[in-house]
């Protein structure tokens, strides 16, 4: 066996061990930033002309229901405004693999937030669970979770201590196409390692 051939046995071996690592460690759901998505990603910035209720759709996301108090998209401002503690249920048109918004606490309160990611618009084939983190008393910021697997619907449920407590979410934006995991791309490097070899005993 050549030198080449070895270390590449070697590389593929290795790079395998990679993969099966990165496949065990891999969770349901898993946080992102707003720079996990794409400039072509979907995005809500309930912009209505006058306030209503839901259901409400845009660009593909339907926010049907919120089991809380109050909830409205709101024209003056254009977002989504909601009051006390209770669950947002989204559907969406078509299969996506990650999403996120602006949240804001308006509240004098911490709020906490919490998804559920189901591969069925019934809500029966949960993928997974992720605490999306706490804001304080008039903090705001970007939340994002995304699947190992496409999701159709996402419950996120809000909580806070005051019955009263207010709070908003704006510019919600979701997309299907899945950035190359690790896994993918050592792969596609074992495949083109594998076709570089092949080309060089072919020349021989």
């Amino acid at each position: 066996m050549s030198q080449c051939s070895r270390l590449l046995r070697v590389a593929c071996l290795t790079a395998l061990g990679v993969v099966a690592i990165a496949a065990k460690a891999q969770a349901s759901l898993i946080s992102i930033t707003s720079g996990a998505f794409s400039p072509s990603a979907s995005v809500a910035h309930f912009t209505v002309a006058s306030s209503q209720p839901l259901p409400y759709s845009e660009v593909g996301a339907t926010f049907a229901s919120f089991s809380g108090p109050l909830s409205s998209v709101l024209s003056f401002n254009n977002f989504l405004f909601m009051a006390g503690s209770g669950t947002l249920r989204v559907n969406f048109s078509a299969p996506e693999i990650r999403a996120g918004f602006l949240f804001s606490n308006t509240t004098n309160v911490t709020t906490s937030l919490l998804v559920q990611a189901f591969s069925d618009l019934a809500g029966t084939q949960s993928i997974g669970t992720l605490a999306l983190g706490s804001f304080g008393a008039g903090q705001s910021g970007f939340v994002g979770f995304q699947g190992d697997a496409l999701f159709s619907r996402a419950d996120i449920s809000i909580s806070l201590p005051s019955p009263n407590g207010s709070y908003f979410i704006d510019d919600f934006r979701f997309e299907a196409n899945a950035v190359p995991e690790p896994t993918t791309i050592v792969l596609t490097l074992i495949g083109v390692g594998w076709l570089g070899n092949q080309a060089r005993r072919h020349r021989r």
